[in-house]
């Protein structure tokens, strides 16, 4: 029997190798059924149910491994990611604390309990279990990139960069790694755009295949002040994404007009006198704003307060707001969990909302959650929180969109890749916006981003004093601020205050003519 066992054990260990589910399940029911107190079997089947994409199953099966053999790291690694995709993040955390340190010699397992922790916004813990995986296996692509991301989210950007040009070195065509590249350095030549451009000409694939690498040319040309080209270099990046995208703006919009209708006075007038009772006495802050538009400068400005901190951008609102409503809807926000959402319990809601994140607080007595998309959901958040800050950056409309173009948001933002698209979702999140202002007008900070990098030090006391805060100089040294950002703006705001950014749609102002009748047809201030 237990050589039937130990053979049972390295087929299905080979098999998962392989990615071989189906194999690995059989072996799995093969080894319960010989011998229920192995955990391997249960290990196997919690691999098997992972892959099936079933995390429930998953954690049972995990948990009966655990139960058998505590000292089995593997499985206490396993558990603690599924906990994390049900936002078990304590529960995870916990596990990730008491085995982390038996993982020594395994790459594998380093890398991964390194990635549940960056993925839970806890780089910091995240980087030396990438490192020692990578002192392990040193010439490992997959390791590295996830050190090198990990290192710019902490700011350490000449050791990313230092590991993407070595990459580059090993796989000169790795069009990810180029566009990594871009991102971390100001071209001052066009050695590197030259480079990537032989690429395009060597490789010549569809425009969905060059997506990554039309980015960074975009943004090189622009670094060289090529405007004409690097627009159209951003163009055929966002047509590429465009091509694979199932997204159309009118679900954005019914999704906004559905907020409008559902939130309106009345509604918000019943639900407030929230008697929520904070661990702690912690206040949230909702920093919101649309992305690009400067949230990730002002969160360190304010963030460098002695009673702020930040808990940078997480979903957990929104994912309580989903759960309560009753609505079986995995994917993205949608007008009918909204109109499902008006009668939720909204002490419940926030209970809940501080729960999922209290993983994720220091000892100070606010917290921000700089989600910029929030802006979707501040009245279910007002009414939760009624004594808790909200801050709305604002920005030139053209300047914004042109900012969100140029980017490549990761599943997010899908209203971006397209001026048409842009256009009217600019249109319709402004009258969100107005709908906001006009009942909860007295709880919205508005910090306009033109003003701020202008006067980083006198917006900043007036913000404050909205809060009921004094003034710290320690704020306008945000550059300085080692708080972790995994931002598309993880980089700039490394840097100090500056107004580049100021009107730098002007530089491309032909080409966004359109956008700019548009906005300017539907009543948009530019």
């Amino acid at each position: 029997m237990l050589v039937d066992e130990n053979r049972l054990s390295k087929i299905g260990r080979m098999a998962a190798q392989k990615n071989d589910w189906s194999t690995v399940f059989t072996c799995a029911q093969g080894l319960i059924k010989r011998n229920n107190l192995n955990p391997e079997g249960f290990f196997f089947l919690g691999l098997a149910e992972k892959a099936a994409r079933q995390p429930l199953k998953s954690i049972g099966a995990f948990e009966k491994c655990l139960s058998l053999d505590e000292s089995r790291f593997d499985a206490g690694i396993e558990l603690a990611s599924q906990y994390h995709i049900l936002i078990r993040n304590d529960e995870a955390i916990a596990l990730l604390e008491k085995y982390k340190d038996m993982l020594a010699d395994n790459p594998w397992y380093l890398d991964m309990a390194g990635t549940t922790y960056n993925t839970m916004g806890k780089p910091l813990q995240a980087v030396p279990l990438f490192e020692m995986a990578v002192k392990l296996q040193p010439d490992a692509a997959f390791f590295l990139t996830h050190l090198a991301a990990a290192y710019v989210f902490l700011g350490e950007i000449e050791k990313a960069k230092a590991i993407y040009k070595n990459l580059l070195l090993k796989t000169p065509n790795h069009q990810r790694n180029h566009f990594y590249l871009a991102r971390l350095e100001t071209a001052t030549n066009s050695n590197h755009v030259d480079q990537m451009k032989a690429i395009l000409e060597q490789e010549n694939k569809p425009e969905p295949a060059n997506v990554f690498i039309n980015y960074a040319l975009g943004k090189e040309c622009e670094d060289l002040e090529n405007w004409d080209e690097a627009f159209n270099y951003y163009r055929k990046a966002g047509n590429g994404v465009k091509a694979v995208l199932d997204y159309r703006v009118e679900q954005d919009e019914a999704l906004i007009e559905q907020i409008i209708l559902s939130c309106d006075e009345q509604w918000y007038q019943t639900k407030t006198g929230s008697t929520l009772k904070r661990p702690n006495d912690k206040k949230p802050i909702f920093l919101v704003g649309l992305p690009r538009s400067g949230t990730t400068l002002a969160e360190k400005i304010i963030s460098g307060h002695s009673k702020i901190e930040s808990i940078g951008e997480t979903q957990y609102f929104e994912l309580v707001l989903k759960m309560n409503s009753g609505v079986n809807s995995p994917g993205k926000m949608t007008a009918k969990i909204i109109s499902s959402s008006i009668n939720s319990d909204l002490n419940e809601l926030g209970r809940q909302y501080l729960d999922k994140s209290k993983y994720l607080w220091g000892d100070k007595e606010y917290f921000i959650d700089k989600l910029p998309h929030n802006y979707l959901h501040l009245g279910f958040f007002a009414a939760a929180f009624p004594d808790s800050p909200i801050i709305w950056i604002k920005r030139n409309p053209m300047d914004a969109c042109l900012a969100m173009f140029k980017q490549l948001f990761m599943g997010v933002y899908e209203f971006t890749y397209d001026f048409d698209d842009l256009a009217r979702y600019y249109v319709i999140y402004d009258k969100l916006y107005r709908h906001w202002k006009s009942i909860l007008g007295h709880r919205i900070i508005e910090i306009e981003y033109e003003n701020l990098v202008r006067d980083i030090a006198g917006e900043t006391e007036v913000a404050l004093g909205k809060m009921n805060l004094d003034y710290e100089v320690n704020c306008i040294n945000f550059n300085e601020n080692i708080t972790p950002s995994s931002t598309a703006s993880s980089v700039q705001v490394r840097e100090k205050a500056h107004s580049r950014s100021v009107m730098k749609w002007k530089h491309f102002a032909e080409h966004l003519e359109p956008l700019r009748l548009k906005l300017e047809t539907a009543g948009i201030a530019l």
